[in-house]
């Protein structure tokens, strides 16, 4: 089982790295969006959609055999709670759908280190295994070849993003 606190420190630079990767997106999105969106009049709601966008990426972050950069150097792995064997990428984005409850999430996993919400969701859990190099991730990246399950992704996180969009509008009302 793993040690709630590495299990903590793993969700916490999971994050933090997810934030750095994010923000030159959304800065330099923004940015274009703005001047865009003056230019040629395009609607507010087009901009926020867009600048959801760079959330696929925290969506995807244990894409690559369930494993996050964080998982890989704290040896961390995400698994099929059925099978044992590495989560899909489905599961993996599925199991990244809190992410907007994401305080709610650092709590739980204090209380339950192998599994959050998030992971109840896509029946996955999280297992120690062996800590890798970080230069791993581009071998993997360089690996990879195009699956039916990708276009599922990307349709679940449009999917996504046009209900956090609508909630987002609702809210700001």
């Amino acid at each position: 089982m793993p040690n709630r606190f590495v299990r903590l420190g793993s969700i916490l630079f999971d994050h933090l790295v997810m934030i750095i990767v994010m923000f030159p997106f959304m800065i330099i999105g923004t940015l274009l969006l703005i001047g865009i969106t003056e230019l040629l009049e395009v609607q507010h709601n087009l901009l926020v959609i867009i600048l959801l966008a760079p959330f696929y990426l925290y969506l995807n972050k244990d894409f690559y055999r369930g494993k996050s950069l964080a998982k890989r150097v704290l040896g961390f792995q995400v698994v099929a709670v059925r099978t044992g064997q590495p989560a899909s990428e489905v599961q993996c984005f599925l199991r990244n759908l809190t992410f907007f409850i994401w305080p709610i999430e650092v709590f739980i996993s204090l209380i339950s280190p192998k599994r959050r919400m998030g992971d109840i969701l896509a029946h996955t859990k999280v297992i120690q295994v062996s800590s890798e190099p970080v230069p791993q991730v581009w071998k993997d990246i360089k690996q990879t070849r195009w699956k039916n399950s990708y276009f599922i992704i990307i349709l679940l996180g449009l999917i996504y993003d046009y209900i956090i969009f609508n909630v987002m509008t609702l809210l700001m009302e």
